[in-house]
């Protein structure tokens, strides 16, 4: 969790990784933390936009990928999206139970 949020800076912060975004220098972990940001305020439809612009910056990540797919899940109802995120999570490590567990539900709700 990034460290502004023990602050409770979080509109400062927001303000500032948005100038770092519209300066052209924004990275993988400051476009996940705008994600969490807007995820937390009730914008997910901006959190998912902003966790795949760090996904494209760092596709390895599996925390990401998982929140991708539960909002593509939970918000969007879109399951097969949800299920692709999900299993790119678990082949990234099959050791993650909670992504694995969502992907078996996914596919068992497409009736797989």
């Amino acid at each position: 969790m990034a460290q502004w949020k023990f602050r409770g800076n979080v509109d400062i912060a927001c303000k500032i990784l948005s100038e770092i975004i519209q300066g052209g220098r924004g990275d993988a972990v400051i476009f996940a933390n705008l994600g969490e940001i807007n995820e937390e305020r009730g914008d997910p439809a901006t959190a998912e936009r902003l966790y795949k612009q760090s996904l494209d910056l760092d596709p390895h990540s599996e925390s990401l990928l998982c929140k991708v797919a539960n909002i593509s899940l939970t918000v969007r109802g879109d399951v097969n999206c949800a299920k692709d995120y999900y299993r790119k999570a678990v082949l990234l490590n099959p050791e993650n139970v909670e992504a694995m567990d969502q992907l078996k539900c996914c596919e068992a709700s497409l009736g797989e």
